[in-house]
């Protein structure tokens, strides 16, 4: 499922992008010749005042196709606007896949959505961390930080990253709720650790019914256990449950939180283990903004999210950060990643990869809508004077199949650290 939501994620921002290079383009009263929705293979085209939109085979976004792109003597071509227009038509994809965010946002907040509830409990507590300075302790359940309601990893993820002062953390412990203050979250924290020092996992999936005289019972489960992993994987719905521990082929290491203690579980399932009135889940939450109300809310999102490429990049430049690249396969396994901790988490996905997407773009390499800007600047600094055609066109060229191979690359890093060593 994860390729499917990455190709419909992919669609959707590159066909932002081009969409803002057509409606530009349109405005000066350049000539479109063609506005293509996937790759070639043409599969059908209707004309519309002189622009073929077409609709093409492989469903990996789109392009648009402009009069004058390579130089033409017609005063509706591209390359006969002037410097100014031409760099408005140039920027207006990146300006796009900067605006859609918002616009995501916007919609899943005024959509009535239903967002699932999970318990986000702390495994692991890193020596000498804000963490442990503050009490935190394995066990502990977190409700909220700073009053912001904590229903998902990606929730804590989230608030962790885009604060800068001491937070207070509301938590359950043995029953009863607890109010902690944490210090201020580290921005250079030691390498897996972590801002404030700790290790999550989040269960939503519990036991109940469990007859005391059952094989169940005997086997070390009870009542109001909470199950946050088998075999290191995330399980979080009472069919997945079920069916993961039915006639397993190999034994089950069952991680289950008990009150504030983890207990380690080891079976082996030659049959179904567990019945449908055994298993329940925590209830999900239906929600929806006003439209005039969701707007404040969804540029909040939009100042998180550069807050928080601001920080990376801040962390980057001062040594203290590693750029971290991921290829097609990479972004496409993180995709299926954040499809499974849910449709909020997927947007949130959706927004930075557009943010990026539009940052990428306007790098000056050539090939790159950025490259191009560049060469436009170079005319307007050298009082109109441009390059040769021909050699433009090379230079774009020699930028393309570098960021080709800089892909594959990336790429097979991708897939050997999916594969792991061997």
């Amino acid at each position: 499922m994860a390729i499917f939501f990455f190709i419909g994620i992919l669609t959707l921002l590159v066909l932002a992008h081009e969409l803002g290079h057509f409606a530009m383009a349109k405005l000066f009263k350049v000539k479109v010749l063609e506005f293509g929705i996937g790759f070639p293979p043409r599969v059908f085209k209707v004309t519309y005042k002189d622009t073929n939109y077409t609709f093409n085979l492989l469903p990996l976004g789109g392009f648009v196709r402009m009069l004058g792109e390579d130089r033409s003597t017609d005063e509706n071509s591209f390359s006969q606007k002037n410097p100014w227009q031409r760099l408005a038509i140039l920027s207006a994809g990146s300006i796009m896949n900067l605006i859609l965010p918002f616009f995501l946002f916007w919609a899943v907040l005024t959509i009535p959505h239903s967002i699932p509830t999970t318990n986000v409990v702390i495994l692991e507590i890193s020596p000498n961390s804000p963490a442990e300075e503050a009490g935190l302790a394995t066990g502990d359940i977190i409700r909220t930080v700073d009053g912001h309601a904590i229903l998902t990893s990606a929730d804590l993820i989230t608030v962790i990253k885009n604060t800068d002062s001491p937070s207070t953390w509301v938590i359950k412990r043995n029953q009863s709720l607890q109010e902690i203050s944490i210090p201020k979250a580290r921005n250079n924290p030691p390498e897996g650790q972590g801002p404030v020092g700790i290790r999550i996992g989040a269960g939503r999936v519990f036991l109940e019914n469990i007859d005391p005289e059952s094989e169940i019972f005997n086997l070390g489960f009870k009542n109001n256990d909470l199950l946050l992993k088998i075999n290191e994987q995330t399980i979080q719905s009472k069919d997945a449950f079920i069916k993961t521990t039915s006639n397993s082929p190999i034994p089950l290491n069952i991680l289950l939180l008990r009150g504030n203690q983890f207990i380690n579980t080891q079976v082996n399932s030659s049959t179904a283990l567990f019945t449908a009135q055994q298993v329940a889940v925590l209830p999900s939450s239906t929600h929806a903004y006003g439209f005039l109300e969701s707007i404040p809310l969804a540029l909040k999102q939009m100042v998180n999210i550069f807050q928080l490429i601001h920080r990376e990049v801040t962390s980057v430049l001062k040594g203290s950060g590693q750029i971290q690249f991921a290829g097609p396969i990479g972004i496409a396994q993180i995709t299926g990643d954040a499809a499974k901790a849910g449709f909020s988490s997927l947007v949130l996905w959706a927004a930075i990869l557009s943010i990026n997407l539009a940052i990428l773009n306007l790098l000056p390499i050539p090939a790159l809508d950025g490259g191009r800007i560049v060469f436009v600047l170079i005319e307007l600094i050298a009082g109109g004077r441009r390059l040769a055609p021909n050699h433009e066109k090379l230079i774009h060229l020699i930028g393309f199949f570098s960021l080709i191979g800089l892909i594959l690359m990336v790429s097979i890093n991708d897939i050997q650290r999916i594969i792991g060593p061997t």
